[in-house]
Order: C-alpha cells, then sequence, then structure tokens
C-alpha cells in the first residue's frame, strides 16, 4: 500500500521520515509477517516522542507510578472502565469498559 503525497507530509510530523518511504514499509511488512512483531527505534521524530514522554512521566508521578522501579503487578492502573490485555512485557493496551470513552 503506498502513501498518498498528502498521507506522507501529515504523518512526516510525527512520523521519522526514514518510516515513511516505500522500501523500509515493505521491509518492516516483511518482517512483521515473519516474526509477529517489529520494534520500530526512534519512530516518532524526537520533539514529539520528548512530549509525549513529558506527559507520560507527568502522568506517572500524578497516579504515583513507576518511582524508577518496574511494577509487576499485572492489574496496576486498572479502574475507571480500564482493564489490562495482553502480556505486560511486550505491550499492554488498556481496552476501555466505558463505551462512553471512545480510544
Amino acid at each position: 500500500m503506498e502513501l498518498s503525497e498528502d498521507e506522507r507530509k501529515f504523518l512526516g510530523e510525527y512520523v521519522n521520515a526514514a518510516y515513511l518511504s516505500e522500501k523500509n514499509a515493505h521491509d518492516i511488512r516483511a518482517k512483521f509477517e515473519e516474526d509477529s512483531c517489529v520494534l520500530l527505534h526512534d519512530f516518532l521524530k524526537k520533539d514529539i516522542a520528548d512530549s509525549l514522554k513529558k506527559a507520560c512521566t507527568g502522568a506517572d508521578a500524578e497516579f504515583k507510578g513507576g518511582r524508577g522501579v518496574p511494577n509487576y503487578d499485572y492489574h496496576d492502573g486498572e479502574g475507571g472502565g480500564w482493564r489490562g490485555v495482553g502480556p505486560t512485557h511486550k505491550q499492554r493496551l488498556p481496552p476501555t469498559l466505558n463505551p462512553q470513552i471512545v480510544v
């Protein structure tokens, strides 16, 4: 699937340009098909990643989570209509149980 110029321009505001080339997209797709997962280093542009990290760190501090030590409580962060799914060592996608929250 090839991106249109408008799509490439929009994504280019957030995503590292290396990931927007057709060759790299093909290579990533092939790797995903082979291994069922891919690790994308520096996927987001640095300013976007830094902003996101700052927001997440602030939310963790407010929640009093983290504290520099990994939390192995699988159910940490659940509540308020959220529940954890997936292995915590790879991903943890929290779908909401609240139909008023759109993810």
